[in-house]
């Protein structure tokens, strides 16, 4: 049984600092507060996120509309400097508060408690699931800013300074805790069946895409699994692919962003994610359990597809994301989705 962690962000902001709570469920269903904990103010990240984030924005092909006026090419010592500055600066400043320190501590004395009430063996190595969520009573200044907060690498940082041989970590933006997460089953032993959406297929894109797709065939079908290649150009298209038949992975290759809640492209039409609402439950309803977004900036169409729709598993782009890593990490996915064992064994 995986232990959970939660960093719960009660309020705050980069200006007046974060009022925030270390949880844990101790590998059992309910969660107790081990340590309320105030990070400091630092009006130097925020900044910092900003910069890097305009240059990654100059060169990426996967977003819904150019930035004005950018860059047709990325200046790489420019961009290794903005992020060395965010990565440093968010470390350190982390750090300050003993974050690390405090939950690997705390990782700790739960691995020893859990080797002497269930006497496994010390060579088996834990899960451990760090989960990363807000409080639903955020002002506005807040909420502006923890949109920043959990844009930064929080998955690097723990990994990079809790890492243990005795465990594995996991980092999750959730909506919640639970130790029983709706995915625990995703799949039985039958192979899934994988509907795959290509949208804002023009220049640079379609060649990406056209690679994506070739993957898709060339890795899944050898492994059992079924894949519907489709070219979509406009709304109705997707209206139909989703009510007409039932899948276990949605995945989507284009252009999208944040904007309005979350927002896709088909060919040059733009499209609200929210508009296909009620298509998507259904979907849920009849199986769907994995959404990838292999497209840039998707924190608001997760938040949409799990909190109001209710998919299982939502995979998603925080950022811009150059296509040569897009189409490296679905490449990766696709391989450890098809090949595992058990396909539950991915998500565990």
């Amino acid at each position: 049984m995986a232990i959970n962690i939660v960093l719960r962000v009660l309020n705050g902001n980069f200006s007046d600092g974060f009022t925030t709570e270390i949880m844990t469920d101790g590998a059992t269903e309910t969660l107790s507060t081990i340590e309320k904990i105030k990070i400091r103010k630092n009006i130097n990240i925020p900044n910092f996120y900003r910069k890097w984030q305009r240059i990654l924005h100059s060169y990426t092909t996967r977003k819904i509309s150019d930035v004005p006026n950018q860059e047709t090419s990325i200046n790489t010592e420019e961009w290794k400097l903005a992020k060395a500055n965010i990565q440093d600066e968010y470390e350190q400043w982390l750090e300050t508060q003993n974050i690390s320190t405090l939950i690997k501590n705390l990782i700790k004395n739960l691995i020893d408690k859990n080797l002497i009430e269930r006497r496994i063996s010390s060579q088996n190595r834990e899960l451990v699931r760090i989960h990363l969520n807000f409080s639903d009573n955020l002002n506005e200044s807040s909420q502006q800013d923890n949109d920043i907060l959990r844009r930064l690498p929080w998955g690097h940082y723990f990994n990079t300074h809790i890492s243990n041989h005795n465990y594995d970590i996991t980092f999750i933006l959730s909506k919640d805790h639970t130790n029983k997460p709706t995915h625990a089953n995703l799949f039985t032993s039958k192979a899934p069946k994988i509907l795959a959406i290509f949208g804002g297929h023009q220049g640079e894109l379609a060649s990406s895409q056209s690679h994506e797709a070739n993957e898709l065939l060339k890795i899944c079908e050898p492994n059992g699994a079924t894949v519907i290649l489709k070219n979509v150009t406009e709304q109705r298209e997707f209206h139909q692919l989703l009510i007409n038949d039932s899948y276990d992975i949605l995945f989507y290759s284009g252009h999208s962003s944040s904007k309005d809640g979350g927002t896709i492209q088909f060919e040059q039409e733009n499209s609200i994610i929210r508009d296909f609402k009620s298509d998507l439950i259904q979907a849920t309803e009849k199986g769907l359990k994995i959404a990838l977004f292999n497209s840039c900036d998707g924190l608001k169409i997760a938040d949409f597809l799990t909190k109001e729709v209710g998919i299982p598993a939502v995979i998603v782009m925080k950022e811009p994301v150059p296509d040569e890593f897009a189409r490296e990490f679905f490449e990766r996915f696709l391989c450890r989705v098809t090949t595992a064992t058990e396909f539950t064994a991915i998500f565990m």
